[in-house]
């Protein structure tokens, strides 16, 4: 038989990548993540323990309501 063809865009995607990318898969995500902060101390480990992780962005933490925001690409449960 012979070989299918794969349809290719002008950058030399295939279609199949290019849908992917139309999904939004690769779109970072806002995390809000609710922790026990009793100073500035703590916010600021827990700041350097979040940026270790691939994909994040930005950090942002308010102590007074004891919320953590994460952007970035990062996928919500290994946080």
């Amino acid at each position: 038989m012979g070989k299918k063809k794969k349809n290719q865009n002008s950058d030399g995607q295939t279609k199949e990548n290019n849908d992917a990318a139309n999904k939004g898969e690769n779109a970072p995500t806002t995390v809000v993540l609710k922790v026990d902060l009793h100073c500035d101390g703590c916010a600021s480990k827990i700041i350097r323990f979040i940026n270790c992780f691939q994909g994040v962005e930005t950090v942002k933490v308010d102590g007074d309501s004891g919320k953590v925001t994460i952007t970035g690409n990062v996928d919500p449960s290994k946080l």
